[in-house]
């Protein structure tokens, strides 16, 4: 399916949450300025993690580019600890911050371990966020499906459950 028969078909529903409103420089003005050329993108900002719809939303953006490397990490364990609640994450983020390399390679592990899609746009690289967005969506898109197969899947073992406490 040709890009633009898959977006004129759905609108794409971005939240955005500002861990920092009151600040404003260049390279946050050129994010903002970057993601709401992104199609029909209908961007939602957020004033905390608590408003956030999963249901209604197919990607979630972070701007947080004052932390320092400790900070960012444990702030990022932080939101994802509020984001899987127990569960699976099924809605991927892109975070934009600056983090050094010691903070990207403390996050490898959760790159690794967890089913959950997330990337990282420095302040240096707002040219490559309409790529970067386009990749979480497809992912968000293959998460969607995999969610209607875990219940599906959940829905199956409840009938056969159902039908082995009837044989006994």
């Amino acid at each position: 399916m040709k890009s633009d028969q898959l977006l004129s078909s759905r609108t794409l529903r971005v939240s955005y949450l500002d861990r920092e409103p009151k600040y404003l420089d260049r390279y946050k003005a050129g994010f903002e300025a970057q993601l709401k050329k992104i199609s029909d993108a209908q961007v939602v900002n957020l004033k905390s993690l608590d408003e956030l719809d999963v249901e209604q939303c197919d990607l979630l953006v972070v701007a947080s580019t004052l932390l320092d490397d400790d900070q960012f990490v444990v702030w990022f364990e932080s939101l994802r600890s509020r984001l899987k609640g127990g569960k699976t994450i099924w809605i991927p983020v892109l975070f934009f911050a600056d983090p050094g390399f010691t903070a990207t390679l403390d996050l490898f592990n959760a790159a690794i371990s967890e089913n959950w899609y997330f990337d990282i746009v420095s302040p240096d690289h707002i040219q490559s966020i309409p790529l970067r967005v386009a990749n979480l969506i497809r992912i968000h898109d293959h998460l969607k499906e995999l969610e209607r197969y875990a219940l599906a899947l959940d829905d199956i073992e409840r009938k056969v459950a159902a039908l082995d406490q009837g044989k006994e």
